[in-house]
């Protein structure tokens, strides 16, 4: 009898050991599934806080451009491409004021047909302040590095000076480099229409 009880307990021992191992088996699976997802949405979160933070540091009022932009997360290509078009800009404004532009000036300003507009918002009214303003990822891409970024303006401040509701998005390209996004295109800096 006690031969008996012996081989049951080692059965009942050997039962539980190939219940239980497999079970460990697929939990440590299971966690590193989950741990994969975790940190596919860790990365594409940090791309998406990278934009947005980029964006809501533009429009903020107590930061100057040159400011922003050297603290921003962009590519020397970006970098160049907003410098030159934030000139046009200004060239536009002097030619406006019927003030004697240089060859060169006249060259840079050809170049973008003579813009008239903000460099990122485009040709959007925008004359609200960054407390009233909060732009948001609309939608993500990873793969294309596209990113949509919608203003969460309050309704109560989302009125285009003609009385009609506005609704600004900026989209952006965002490249990977070294192991960090970086802005490479947004709004009219190196995004193709």
């Amino acid at each position: 009898m006690k031969k008996i009880k012996i081989g049951k307990i080692i059965c009942l021992i050997f039962g539980l050991m190939l219940v239980v191992n497999p079970g460990i088996s697929a939990k440590s699976s299971m966690e590193k599934k989950i741990a994969k997802k975790t940190s596919i949405s860790e990365k594409k979160s940090e791309a998406e806080r990278i934009a947005e933070k980029f964006m809501n540091d533009y429009i903020k009022e107590n930061i100057s451009l040159e400011d922003w932009l050297a603290a921003s997360p962009v590519t020397e290509n970006f970098r160049k491409m907003y410098k030159e078009r934030s000139r046009a800009l200004e060239l536009a404004e002097k030619q406006l004021e019927n003030k004697k532009l240089s060859e060169s000036e006249r060259k840079l300003l050809n170049k973008y047909k003579g813009i008239e507009y903000n460099t990122l918002l485009g040709s959007e009214i925008f004359a609200t302040s960054s407390e009233h303003s909060n732009f948001k990822v609309k939608s993500w891409n990873e793969k294309t590095g596209t990113m949509i970024l919608k203003d969460n303006i309050k309704p109560e401040f989302a009125v285009h000076s003609e009385g009609k509701p506005i609704n600004v998005e900026v989209k952006l390209k965002l490249v990977k480099s070294n192991g960090k996004w970086l802005i490479d295109g947004a709004g009219a800096v190196n995004i193709k229409k």
